[in-house]
């Protein structure tokens, strides 16, 4: 368990004067009278929370002006393990606690607790990790799922390539290509060859199979050949 913290140290930490946190502690129901007084966990996140509220701070009487509400800045969060379930979860500094999640502000461990109270702790954590377990294995399913049509789209482009690298090739009955042009390799197949070596040699190997290997490969969504094709780049 974390070490506990004083009145004085909380004071520092939130910017205001030992005074305003035992003022805050006893508008909160805190017995605590002295600046050098140890709060605990609970009593800690309760301060924090009230200070969050705009309770303590000090602020001068102006026009309320409505403007539209601006989304903090990521750089403003930080990350932390709750002392309680032992989760990592976002807190704003200065604002939230650092120790304790929100889902644990209303079941923290407390010293001398009662037994029914660590059980009931206990059990709502059975239920967090359930549903955390579940949130997780969704988000993992949608990853899966992105990749599955990231890689779906990218071979149907490398498929497209390859077919018309190979209506690039020899021409059959003299020494130009396919296309046309009186040389091979004509110059689709060279420029191939200067971007990207890899894919080159990739396409000639596909050249080199029979007709139901080729279809395999491009069309029958066996991906493993084309794993490596980004090796080899010029």
């Amino acid at each position: 368990m974390k070490q506990r913290i004083r009145v004085c140290d909380l004071a520092h930490e939130l910017r205001i004067s030992s005074l305003d946190v035992v003022q805050a502690a006893h508008a909160l129901g805190i017995n605590v009278i002295r600046a050098t007084a140890l709060l605990t966990n609970g009593q800690e996140y309760r301060i924090r929370e009230w200070h969050a509220n705009g309770h303590v701070q000090r602020r001068r009487v102006q026009p309320i002006i409505e403007r539209p509400a601006v989304p903090p800045r990521e750089d403003e969060y930080k990350f932390a393990t709750c002392t309680c379930c032992d989760y990592v979860f976002r807190y704003k500094p200065l604002q939230e606690s650092h120790q304790l999640c929100a889902e644990c502000r209303l079941h923290f461990e407390e010293s001398g607790e009662s037994y029914v109270r660590t059980l009931q702790r206990h059990e709502d954590h059975v239920e967090q990790s359930r549903r955390k377990v579940d949130e997780y294995r969704e988000s993992a399913n949608k990853l899966s799922r992105e990749r599955d049509d990231a890689f779906a789209k990218r071979n149907k482009w490398m498929a497209a390539l390859v077919e018309i690298v190979v209506a690039h090739g020899p021409d059959e009955e003299g020494d130009g290509c396919a296309c046309g042009a009186p040389d091979f390799p004509c110059v689709t197949r060279r420029h191939l060859r200067h971007v990207n070596k890899g894919i080159y040699n990739r396409c000639e190997e596909l050249e080199q199979m029979n007709e139901d290997e080729f279809n395999r490969v491009l069309y029958g969504r066996d991906y493993t050949f084309f794993k490596d094709w980004d090796d080899g780049a010029a």
